[in-house]
């Protein structure tokens, strides 16, 4: 598997997007700022993925120093932080996704045009496959099948042409078709 560094940056813009998103009242913007401070120096975000011409298996990680500072968070009573940084950590890897996406387009010229999130089904197996064929070893995956770091992913990409795909849309692979959050799909058929 191919191992390549992410560098998600949060802006104004995007904490506003996590207040509404989430459901912050806007005196929390101060909030999810100092935490993003307090995190931003902790995250270590990196992916591995493995090379076909339709599709990727992927792993992403923000690293375990943001699970360590959740896991300070909780053990303090700091629930609005903890909870604060669990909603950063999901635009955090949203972001890490488009960096893979761009990473794609420059190797292949392909985008990310769907997402499928191993163990989304419960069925946990080719998800362990997946990490024991990758040859690292930062996540790693319980029998129950969590991941650690928690803030990891593992999900098999499906590429399209960068002509056809704008930015490559997680939305358009869940589940939830009523989600209030849902964006509109941005690859052409």
């Amino acid at each position: 598997m191919k191992h390549v560094r992410l560098e998600p940056i949060l802006n104004g813009k995007n904490i506003i997007e996590i207040l509404e998103r989430f459901r912050f009242s806007e005196e929390d913007e101060a909030l999810l700022i100092s935490i993003y401070a307090a995190v931003r120096p902790l995250i270590r975000a990196e992916a591995w993925y493995e090379e076909t011409e339709t599709e990727r298996n992927c792993i992403v990680t923000l690293g375990r120093y943001v699970d360590e500072l959740e896991d300070l968070y909780q053990s303090a009573g700091a629930i609005s932080e903890a909870y604060g940084l669990e909603c950063i950590a999901m635009e955090l890897l949203n972001q890490c996704y488009e960096r893979l996406a761009d990473e794609f387009q420059r190797s292949c010229g392909c985008r990310i045009a769907s997402f499928a999130f191993y163990g989304d089904d419960g069925v946990f197996s080719p998800m362990r496959e997946v990490l024991d064929n990758s040859g690292q070893n930062t996540v790693q995956c319980s029998r129950a099948g969590m991941l650690k770091p928690k803030k990891s992913v593992v999900f098999r990409a499906g590429l399209a042409e960068a002509a056809k795909c704008g930015s490559s849309n997680i939305c358009e692979s869940c589940k939830n078709r009523f989600c209030p959050n849902r964006k509109e799909n941005q690859c052409a058929d």
